[in-house]
C-alpha cells in the first residue's frame, strides 16, 4: 500500500470519527440544554434555548453532510477496490443511523420517553432518510464514475498506441478546475445529494405552512422568508463542506493507485 494511499484512508476516517462527534455532541451536549433551558424559568425568555437549537441543527446537517463528501470520494478513489468502497460505505450508513440512535437515548435520558413506540418509530424514519440521502449520492457517484473510467480506459489506450504517453485520469479530476463541475464524479454527486438534501427541506417547509395556515402578520410573512432563505443556504453550505472534504480527502496525495 503505498503512503498516499495511507492518507487518505487516514483521513477518511478522520471525516469518519468527525462525522460521529457532531452526533454525539448534538445529542449529549446541545440537545439536552436546549430543553433545560426551554423549562427553566431564569433561561427560557433568553437566546441560550435558540442558540441550542441553532447549534444542534447545524452539527446534525454537518454529520450529514461529511457523509455526503466522504460517499463521493470513496466511490470514485476505491472504483476498483469493491471491499474497501463497501466497507466505507457501509461505516457511512451505520454513522448516519448512529447519529439518530444517540437522539432518542438522549432524549430518554434526559426528558424521558412518553411513548416508546412512536417516538422509535419517528428515529427509524429519520434514519431512513439520511440513509436514502447517502444511497443518491452513492447512486449518481457510482454511474458518474462508471462513464469517467470507461472513458479514460478508452483514453489511456489511444495515448499509449499514438503517442507513447501515459494517460492520467486522475489529472481530470484533481485539482478541481471549478467550483462546480457537472463532469466530475466527485463534485458532481456531491452536488446531487445537496440538491436533493435541500428540496427535501423545501417541500417539508411548504406542507407546513400549508398545514399552518396562511400568514397573520409581516413578522410571520419575514419568519417565513427567512425560513425558505436558511433552507436554500443550507443546501449551499452541504455542497461547500462537499467540496472542501474531498480536497481535505485528496490533499498531499500526488498519486492514486
Amino acid at each position: 500500500m503505498s503512503r498516499s494511499y495511507d492518507k487518505s484512508v487516514i483521513r477518511a476516517f478522520i471525516l469518519l470519527i468527525a462525522a460521529l462527534l457532531c452526533a454525539i455532541l448534538c445529542a449529549f451536549v446541545f440537545a439536552p440544554l436546549e430543553m433545560a433551558t426551554v423549562t427553566n424559568i431564569l433561561y427560557k425568555d433568553s437566546l441560550i434555548p435558540a442558540i441550542c437549537y441553532y447549534l444542534r441543527k447545524i452539527l446534525e446537517a454537518v454529520s450529514l453532510f461529511l457523509l455526503f463528501g466522504l460517499v463521493a470520494f470513496s466511490e470514485y478513489f476505491w472504483y476498483n477496490n469493491k471491499p474497501c468502497k463497501n466497507a466505507f460505505l457501509a461505516l457511512a450508513g451505520t454513522v448516519a443511523c448512529f447519529k439518530w440512535i444517540l437522539n432518542f437515548l438522549a432524549s430518554a435520558v434526559f426528558s424521558g420517553v412518553v411513548n416508546f413506540a412512536r417516538e422509535l418509530f419517528v428515529t427509524l424514519i429519520y434514519a431512513l432518510l439520511d440513509v436514502a440521502l447517502i444511497a443518491v449520492v452513492y447512486v449518481a457517484g457510482a454511474l458518474l464514475c462508471k462513464k469517467h473510467y470507461e472513458r479514460a480506459e478508452s483514453l489511456k489506450k489511444a495515448k499509449r498506441r499514438l503517442s507513447g504517453i501515459e494517460y492520467s485520469e486522475r489529472a481530470e479530476v484533481y485539482p478541481f478546475n471549478g467550483f462546480l463541475s457537472f463532469k466530475n464524479p466527485i463534485l458532481f454527486p456531491a452536488l446531487i445529494g445537496s440538491a436533493v438534501y435541500t428540496a427535501f427541506l423545501l417541500i417539508s417547509r411548504i406542507f407546513y405552512d400549508v398545514s399552518y395556515g396562511a400568514p397573520s402578520g409581516a413578522a410571520e410573512v419575514f419568519s417565513i422568508i427567512f425560513g425558505y432563505a436558511g433552507d436554500l443556504l443550507t443546501g449551499a453550505l452541504c455542497y461547500v463542506l462537499c467540496y472542501f472534504s474531498a480536497i481535505f480527502l485528496f490533499a498531499q496525495n500526488d498519486k492514486i493507485e
